[in-house]
């Protein structure tokens, strides 16, 4: 595995670490008749911090091109959630329960997350020239 992959790897690991008890729990919240409850805020906001974290320790790792890994990472990390989420009512021949739109909704926050994440947890450029900063002719 490549270092680039490892990076990648690390970060959507930690994110699922997060997201899939996360899941589990909010499954048994549903179960107990709690589904429009206000609680259900808690486990989305924790999730949205999954994708935060895979998208910062990725970018950490990296070698190179931090915020893309951060974003691959946690992007990965949702694709892995959705084969899990996704398998498991086919293997009990129920409906899979969500479509295309939620799909690409949540894509769409765990990149933004991520990528999030990755900014925040991108190393400093040391390499940088103050001489070449913008502004200065």
């Amino acid at each position: 595995m490549s270092r680039r992959s490892a990076a990648v790897a690390r970060g959507a690991g930690a994110g699922l670490a997060v997201i899939v008890p996360v899941s589990v729990a909010v499954e048994v919240l549903d179960r107990g008749g709690r589904e429009g409850s206000p609680w259900l805020l808690v486990p989305f906001a924790a999730v949205l911090g999954a994708y935060f974290l895979a998208g910062r320790i990725a970018a950490r790792r990296a070698d190179a091109a931090p915020v893309l890994h951060g974003i691959a990472a946690g992007l990965t990390a949702f694709g892995a959630w959705l084969v899990l989420r996704a398998a498991v009512p086919v293997v009990r021949g129920d409906e899979i329960g969500f479509g295309t739109r939620a799909v690409l909704t949540n894509a769409l926050l765990a990149g933004a997350f991520a990528a999030f994440g990755a900014t925040t947890g991108a190393p400093a450029r040391r390499d940088a020239d103050p001489r070449h900063a913008p502004g200065r002719g």
